[in-house]
Order: C-alpha cells, then structure tokens, then sequence
C-alpha cells in the first residue's frame, strides 16, 4: 500500500478455479503465498509476473531509496476484499487509502481502544473484521495485535492470560470459551466486538 501497490487477500480453502476468478477479476499480477498452496496458485495464474513464498520473501527485498514513490491520494486503492458469493460469484469490495484512515480513526473511538491495549485477531485477513475493522483500527492508535493461525476454544484462555488481550472479536463461536470450567474469574479481556461492544465480558 505504502508503494500503491493493491493488496487482494484471498481464502486458503480456495480451490484453482476460484483463486483464477479473483487473480483474474482483480487483474493481479503477482502472488505472496504460503509454499503449501505455491502450486495451487502458480495452476491459477500462469500470467502471474512472479511468485514468491513466504519462505523466500528476502527475494523481494532491496534498497527503500528504490522504492516507487507516489503522491498521496486518499481515493487510490489500498486493497480488494472478494465476498462470500453466496448469492452470485464473489463480489470484488475495493477498499481505499481513505477507507483504511477512517477505519484507524473511527474504529478505535468506537471500541475504546487505546494504544496501551492487546486485541486478539483470529479471524482470517480475507475476512472485512480482521482486516479493516480489526488491524486497521490497532494500527489507527498503535495498539498490539497478536495473531493466531485459527481459533482454538482449549487454547483461547492460555493466550489471553500470556498476552494480556483486552479486546477480541465476538463470533457466536467464540462464546463457548467463556462457558469452560477453567475460564479464570479475572482476566484482562475489556471489550467484545461485533456489531454491539459488549465491556464486562
């Protein structure tokens, strides 16, 4: 984004048909990939200018002074989102520089969260509540994010306990950690979003 390039994120249980639609309807021309779907992608695009895996990511590597520079503009694109396509093929969601300010700006006032404070992102980057409202909101205010590959019930406490979490997102999933024999009485978890805050969890 910093060099205008667009970033298109996609789902890892993609098939090569459907990662061909999104290269394709976004116009990509490159891939940064785990070497475990390397094959699947390079099958999907063989346009792609290149490939890269993120077990190789020094080869995209150089001097900052070579890096394109461009004029600020808040209506360039920042990335692309595809939707579920439960309805019709994905929808391809363009997501702005203005969009990703506004979000860093917005986000944190909306969930009280300040740049002392740990938010837990466990939901995919394809997915809007990961990628804007979660991370573009920590980077808005310069908050921690901490990372998992995947939700895990038996393992959500152990990380919230190591990393001092204070805010998470709330999917009717996630509600069955905190109904756990070993759910502690005092945790440092603040605020519970999705749709509603929910303080006092």
């Amino acid at each position: 984004a910093w060099v205008g390039a667009i970033g298109v994120t996609t789902n890892t249980r993609s098939v090569a048909a459907e990662v061909g639609f999104f290269l394709d309807k976004a116009r990509c021309v490159a891939a940064i990939t785990q070497p475990a779907y390397a094959d699947l992608v390079r099958e999907a695009g063989p346009s792609l200018r290149w490939v890269v895996t993120t077990d190789s990511l020094e080869e995209l590597y150089g001097e900052e002074s070579d890096a394109p520079v461009r004029e600020a503009d808040p209506m360039l694109p920042a990335g692309i989102l595809f939707t579920s396509g439960t309805t019709s093929k994905p929808k391809a969601v363009v997501h702005t520089h203005g969009n990703a300010i506004w979000a860093g700006r917005i986000g944190p006032r909306n969930i009280d969260l300040n740049r002392d404070d740990t938010y837990l992102i466990y939901l995919p980057f394809f997915h809007v509540n990961a990628q804007s409202w979660t991370m573009w909101s920590v980077l808005g205010v310069g908050a921690t994010a901490v990372l998992t590959p995947k939700w895990s019930t038996s393992g959500f406490w152990p990380v919230v306990q190591k990393h001092a979490i204070t805010h998470i997102s709330l999917m009717p999933f996630v509600f069955a950690a905190f109904q756990l024999p070993e759910t502690p009485k005092e945790h440092t978890i603040r605020v519970g979003v999705f749709g509603m805050v929910m303080p006092e969890l």
